[in-house]
């Protein structure tokens, strides 16, 4: 198989509908976010508002799988799926039970399934072969592995001191969690994911040809959702860290511009 079969494509769709739906609900009906802090339920908001364009992108790009497909529209697809995946698993574990709870775990599991069950089907060799020797190769390389060691190296700096003091940090006061689930699916998967993606690709294996413009993607897609984070804080009348914003706003630039270098010239079906 070199593209999503019709019931993965399904499954996508159904996701980006109940994950728009519940977006929806968090940013215009009050009770969404009644039990939470007041900053968790700031940021609870602002990825509502970053799911519904992310949610349209998942659509627009399984339309394109549906009819002749591309390379592109794979990696829009799967690294949107990749962002549902992330934003939902933090829905259905750091928000307090409620209405929502089923429709989160629901976006949770049918984007996990048709991630899962596209790439246990995909004929990777043939659908990265566009890939092979492509000349952005090591911009991508570098980009990837550049941004997973450096927010390991933020978090691992906020984490590690609080560690050995055996002492929760600052931030997770703000929220009222127990732990912070952005810091453990990073470290734990999302990182790793980069870096080891970047090794691959360097060697030109075909998982990391697959990957990395699923990846870059993925980095736009929780850059967006971090830069609304940010303008939701700027409306609130509270402190912005330009510094962060800049950074952020590079990285989405970047992964932006270097995914459609990876993509030019690749229009052959995927």
């Amino acid at each position: 198989m070199t593209r999503p079969s019709s019931a993965l494509l399904a499954l996508s769709l159904l996701a980006a509908v109940l994950a728009a739906s519940t977006s929806l609900a968090g940013m215009f009906w009050p009770g969404a976010y009644a039990r939470e802090t007041s900053a968790w339920a700031l940021q609870g908001v602002a990825q509502d508002a970053a799911n519904l364009p992310l949610a349209l992108a998942l659509v627009w790009s399984a339309a394109r799988l549906r009819g002749r497909g591309s390379l592109a529209a794979l990696s829009i697809w799967l690294g949107c799926l990749a962002y549902f995946i992330y934003a939902f698993a933090i829905y259905a574990f750091g928000v307090h039970f409620g209405a929502l709870f089923l429709a989160y775990v629901a976006v949770l599991g049918l984007a996990f399934y048709a991630f899962v069950g596209t790439l246990a089907g995909l004929d990777v060799a043939v659908a990265t072969a566009p890939l092979r020797d492509h000349p952005s190769r090591n911009g991508a390389t570098f980009l990837l592995f550049a941004t997973g060691v450096l927010f390991a190296a933020l978090w691992l700096a906020e984490d590690v001191p609080h560690v050995l003091r055996n002492a929760p940090p600052p931030s997770l006061a703000e929220t009222g969690l127990p732990t912070n689930p952005v810091h453990v699916l990073d470290l734990a998967i999302v990182l790793p994911a980069m870096i080891v993606t970047a090794v691959l690709l360097r060697r030109q294996r075909p998982l990391g040809l697959l990957l990395a413009p699923v990846l870059l993607v993925f980095a736009v897609a929780m850059g967006v959702a971090i830069l609304a984070m940010f303008a939701y804080y700027a409306k609130r009348h509270l402190p912005v860290p330009v510094p962060a914003v800049v950074v952020v706003a590079a990285i989405v630039i970047l992964s932006a511009v270097s995914a459609w270098r990876l993509w030019r010239g690749t229009a052959s079906n995927a």
